[in-house]
């Protein structure tokens, strides 16, 4: 089969295994990597030391697999109804869960279409390799992403299509053939900045450049000690992740129900109860949970989370909820058994029911 042949029938079967965008490009690292590198002698990575432990790896895909010259991008949209209008806080006494994290873990859900695509792949083509990531291995799915045309990447470094606008998952199979590359997308921000402006902590500290350790996505989901105290605050309803830059970008904003929704979930997980969640066992975490992407934050991360929100939120209240909350916040403060990060959290929650 010749290359142009083998390349649409692996865009046919991705279709068909219901990627809403396939790409190819080939695998020379382009001059974008560097932005990677100085990313990382910034330190802008914060406390998520693998990313820069697979440094070499991510520059370099043929230490990830030998002999790759193509890379097959794909991606799906998770695009969904909301609880609520997207932007706007929740009811009091509830957070809120980024997008990508309702319903089902997105790296099972893409996992199974890209292993059955690597699969078709390699049987097209005897004696080739193909293998396949999501969001596990060190691969920079983004910049690939845009060297296959999936999108461009936006200012604020996510890949955005002008049909799906941000709103999907990413999958990268890297393989030994050699496959016809693609165009990449043109970028279509211009002079916007709108989802800048959006970022409640300034984390975009320029075009294409986010300063994780400003990030509240990077504060709920990967960090692992403290939130800095000085972030808390912006923090606001968010148990985990945030979405604020893209629900402000306009390719976002033409987005309907109908044009992804992949997933399900109902509205208490996308709006969970901040006592429920604070309150919660281990073994309660481990169940609710299970299967799910908001398993990334931790036991004691979400709870610790759940605090802050609490915090946040005691000025909405109605005043026999705050008492309700601060009850609930007293009994962890006062669980020698609870784990220190959470009743941290909690002491700094409970002094916002005082000073309020």
């Amino acid at each position: 089969m010749s290359p142009p042949a083998l390349a649409a029938a692996i865009r046919t079967e991705a279709l068909r295994l219901g990627f809403d965008r396939v790409g190819f490009c080939d695998a020379v690292l382009p001059e974008e990597a560097a932005h990677f590198a100085r990313w990382l002698d910034q330190g802008m990575h914060g406390t998520m030391e693998w990313m820069s432990r697979g440094r070499g790896r991510r520059l370099d895909p043929a230490l990830i697999l030998p002999g790759t010259r193509s890379f097959i991008m794909v991606a799906r949209s998770y695009a969904r109804p909301l609880a609520g209008d997207a932007g706007k806080e929740p009811p009091a006494g509830t957070g809120t869960i980024a997008r990508y994290a309702h319903g089902d873990d997105y790296h099972r859900v893409l996992g199974e279409s890209l292993d059955a695509l690597a699969r078709f792949v390699e049987a097209s083509a005897p004696g080739s390799r193909a293998l396949w990531y999501v969001d596990t291995g060190a691969v920079l799915e983004r910049m690939w992403a845009a060297r296959a045309g999936i999108g461009w990447i936006g200012k604020n470094a996510l890949v955005l299509n002008k049909d799906m606008g941000s709103f999907f998952f990413l999958g990268a199979i890297l393989t030994t053939l050699e496959l016809p590359p693609d165009e990449p997308a043109l970028d279509q921000c211009g002079s916007c900045a709108l989802c800048i402006e959006a970022c409640p902590t300034r984390a975009i500290v320029a075009p294409r450049l986010v300063d994780s350790r400003l990030c509240i996505s990077y504060h709920t989901i990967e960090l692992r000690g403290d939130v800095p105290e000085e972030h808390r605050a912006a923090a606001g309803h968010r148990v985990f992740g945030c979405d604020d830059c893209q629900d402000a970008c306009p390719w976002n904003r033409q987005l309907g129900a109908a044009d992804g929704g992949k997933q399900g979930a109902d509205a208490s997980e996308q709006e969970p109860s901040l006592i429920d969640l604070l309150e919660m066992t281990h073994e309660e975490y481990l169940r609710r949970y299970r299967g799910s992407a908001v398993r990334r934050a931790t036991w004691q991360g979400l709870r610790r989370n759940a605090a802050i929100v609490l915090g946040n939120s005691l000025a909405r209240m109605t005043e026999p909820d705050r008492e309700k909350a601060a009850r609930a916040l007293h009994r962890i403060i006062d669980n020698a058994s609870e784990p220190v990060l959470v009743r941290r959290h909690a002491s700094w929650a409970l002094s916002k029911v005082t000073t309020r």
